[in-house]
């Protein structure tokens, strides 16, 4: 395979003000049992963040993107093709120990306006010096089919709808020190409903296809514990993870790809 990448940035810094001008140009050439693809991206984008005090930040991103696959594989007549550029807006604001996060984002792909998407969320920090830390998140998200989504393999895939997700989490922290060697425990839970997930499945001839699945109900925990130390000009880092997940579609049937 061969992969190039070209990107030109622009930054600029004033009082209370950042922006940011990034154009750029991605390919993926790839030859395989004398079959080439190739997928090509072009992207432009406009950030800037506001800081209006101490106490609140204001960030702004404008988007736009062209992408075209080639592949011998692809129904349409070995090409495809497709634009779509979002805008969102990012706010966050600290109240002493809390802090509040807001997000909100709307996308457009090829000619078709997506649902609205959002993203809230809290943080507290408490306890001696703020050894504490509980998080709480909800968002509404939506994720369109990527390019091999709907081009690999056969027509039917070109029907596929984007998902549509329902996304809650709550997570604790909490700060300590054992022997002078600083550490950092989380426990995560979180829930995820999803419409119209894309999941690959395996064929009887030896394919994946892409398809729907009405619901998909997802629950899960994760549990992280990582730490620190210097050890002479070095730093050795460390950690242990452990993670549950149970998806189940519309019938309560177990999900084994996901």
């Amino acid at each position: 395979d061969v992969q190039q990448r070209v990107q030109l940035e622009w930054n600029h810094m004033g009082t209370g003000l950042e922006s940011q001008l990034r154009a750029g140009f991605s390919s993926w050439a790839i030859d395989f049992d004398d079959q080439e693809s190739i997928a090509q991206t072009w992207q432009g984008q406009w950030k800037t963040l506001f800081s209006f005090d101490s106490l609140t930040r204001v960030e702004t991103l404008l988007q736009f993107m062209q992408e075209t696959g080639k592949a011998e594989a692809y129904p349409t007549n070995g090409r495809s093709g497709r634009s779509r550029g979002a805008a969102v807006v990012s706010v966050v604001r600290r109240w002493d120990a809390l802090i509040g996060e807001f997000q909100a984002k709307q996308e457009w792909v090829q000619d078709n306006w997506a649902p609205f998407q959002y993203q809230l969320g809290l943080r507290m920090n408490y306890g001696n010096r703020d050894q504490w830390s509980t998080r709480i998140r909800t968002a509404a998200q939506v994720r369109y089919p990527t390019l091999n989504d709907l081009f690999w393999g056969v027509e039917d895939q070109l029907a596929l709808n984007p998902e549509r997700s329902c996304q809650n989490e709550i997570s604790q922290e909490y700060r300590f020190q054992i022997l002078g060697t600083p550490f950092e425990s989380r426990l995560t839970g979180y829930t995820n409903h999803i419409e119209n997930y894309i999941l690959w499945l395996p064929q009887s001839d030896l394919s994946w296809r892409a398809t729907n699945i009405d619901l998909v109900r997802i629950l899960g925990a994760e549990l992280e514990l990582s730490g620190s130390k210097n050890w002479g000009p070095g730093v050795l880092e460390f950690g242990r993870s452990y993670s549950y997940t149970q998806s189940e579609d519309q019938n309560q049937y177990q999900l084994i790809f996901i």
